[in-house]
């Protein structure tokens, strides 16, 4: 038969991803009051290397995922 186990996230990846999305969605907020720039810089991309690292196995099974990068 079809099993299709591979390819559906389990409740608990589900979870861990919304974590993660979400933190990174709070550390995107928090550096864009920062007024220096370069810190700023720094801090997203750093957070951005970290969420993909985390994210790698999520997008398995999310391939049209959406961070949120909106580059100003």
């Amino acid at each position: 038969g079809m099993t299709r186990v591979g390819n559906v996230p389990s409740l608990k990846q589900f979870m861990h991803r919304q974590r993660v999305l979400q933190l990174y969605i709070d550390i995107v907020r928090t550096a864009r009051k920062i007024p220096d720039a370069d810190y700023q810089k720094f801090l997203l991309d750093e957070a951005r290397m970290q969420f993909k690292m985390h994210k790698t196995e999520a997008d398995e099974f999310q391939a049209h995922g959406s961070a949120p990068c909106h580059e100003t």
